[in-house]
């Protein structure tokens, strides 16, 4: 199961096109395997995930993750937190609070729960998967970009479909993205993006005073539900 987290990405680089379906790979098996070392880590639940969250979205634990190699060639392996963002994609997150190195994705560009799209409701766009995981364990339809590079390609992704279906999408989407100058150029971007498809849409700090929203989660829950 190693194997399939050997990475191709550089740290927090985001990734930048959708591959075509003929050459995605699977990683289901390797999936299930994780799956299967969740009780080897409390990471998921330390963060404030609920146990119903971790089942839904496919979360595991990699316990020897090759994530690259060292001048010497020497492999370097992570505690990695898995997150599956689909069949092809997934993200590999150093669970080593102290490492400078923290990220790894693998496959093509996916939005993390890129299927709330076909809900109704209203939807939270968020900056990554962990607060889009805070959102849904409180109840709530949110999707992740994976970073604030990839805003343009979601507006894309909704132009896609809206020409496909020949209908505007029904949503609210409220962009709550981080706070930094990154995630506020992110956040304009597609605030813009989405108005110029007809689509509902407002920006709203759901972190304050906290990081981020996962960080809000954990310290306040109740007052980031309300």
């Amino acid at each position: 199961p190693a194997v399939a987290g050997v990475a191709n990405q550089a740290p927090g680089r985001e990734l930048t096109a959708f591959g075509g379906a003929e050459s995605r790979p699977s990683f289901a098996d390797y999936y299930r395997t994780c799956a299967l070392k969740l009780d080897k880590t409390g990471y998921f639940k330390n963060r404030g995930l609920s146990d119903e969250v971790i089942r839904r979205f496919n979360l595991g634990f990699d316990d020897h993750y090759i994530c690259g190699s060292d001048e010497q060639g020497m492999q370097i392996l992570w505690l990695a937190a898995i997150i599956p963002l689909s069949d092809s994609a997934y993200l590999a997150r150093n669970t080593d609070a102290h490492s400078a190195d923290r990220i790894r994705k693998q496959g093509p560009l996916e939005f993390f729960n890129r299927a709330v799209l076909e809900r109704e409701g209203d939807i939270f766009i968020t900056e990554g998967e962990f607060d889009a995981l805070s959102l849904e364990t409180l109840g709530f339809a949110a999707l992740s970009l994976g970073g604030c590079g990839n805003a343009r390609h979601f507006v894309e992704l909704l132009r896609s479909r809206q020409a496909s279906r020949g209908v505007h999408l029904r949503q609210m989407f409220y962009v709550c993205l981080d706070s930094d100058e990154a995630g506020r150029e992110a956040a304009a971007l597609l605030l813009q993006g989405l108005r110029h498809l007809g689509l509902r849409c407002c920006s709203i700090d759901l972190a304050f005073p906290f990081k981020d929203i996962n960080e809000a989660l954990c310290h306040y829950p109740e007052g980031l539900r309300d």
